[in-house]
């Protein structure tokens, strides 16, 4: 099929990859049915930082950089990036958001693409693109012979600590408003600011500011 006739894009996954898909497929002018099949909690568990600089000179990609980012190169909870990038997915009149659905299986042939789901709904596109973690069924699909990514050999444990349950000396020293790195031979120490409880801003202790209540801790350790 010729590719300016494509309309209709599916996208198996609705992370922080398939939204921005969707939103630079919408904005590009094409009909996009996103497919997730956790329920639209917000993730926890991993923080993330995202360049503000364009790897190119596209409007779309500028726009869409900025709301990820959120126009700072700090270090975000997911979840924040993630409900961003859900609101402007829902003002997005060309973009189908569903979840709760777990995809099984996907195919194609020569005029279409699809997916099928665990309660054997089949939803078709011009063209399907996955979006669907490590443990992908588009790639299952696409390379049979390496169906899942490579163990890299890390082991990351992650938890989350009440700010006020910090030495205070430790506040200034580490900067926890952005990000603090402790390397060391038994692995690295990565906090980073994620919202609280409120979910707003408060001018903590010695002047730093947080975004909520929580400071969330992730510990690489080498295995």
């Amino acid at each position: 099929m010729p590719q300016n006739k494509f309309e209709h894009v599916i996208i198996v996954g609705g992370s922080l990859g398939g939204l921005m898909m969707g939103l630079a497929l919408s904005r590009s002018g094409y009909t996009v049915t996103i497919l997730e099949r956790a329920d639209s909690s917000l993730r926890n568990g991993a923080f993330i930082r995202l360049q503000t600089k364009p790897y190119s000179n596209s409007e779309i990609e500028r726009e869409l950089r900025h709301l990820a980012s959120n126009g700072n190169n700090n270090v975000e909870a997911w979840s924040a990036i993630q409900e961003r990038l859900r609101n402007a997915v829902a003002k997005e009149p060309g973009i189908t958001l569903q979840h709760n659905t777990r995809i099984v299986s996907v195919g194609q042939n020569e005029s279409s693409a699809w997916a099928t789901s665990e309660e054997e709904q089949i939803f078709k596109g011009d063209f399907l693109i996955g979006a669907d973690g490590y443990r992908s069924i588009v790639r299952r699909y696409l390379n049979p012979d390496k169906p899942f990514a490579d163990y890299a050999g890390y082991l990351v444990w992650v938890g989350k600590v009440d700010e006020e349950l910090l030495p205070k000396k430790d506040w200034k020293k580490r900067q926890l408003s952005s990000a603090y790195f402790n390397d060391s031979a038994a692995g690295t120490l990565t906090t980073a600011v994620m919202p609280g409880i409120e979910g707003e801003p408060i001018l903590a202790r010695d002047g730093l500011v947080f975004a909520g209540l929580i400071i969330r801790i992730i510990i690489c350790c080498l295995n």
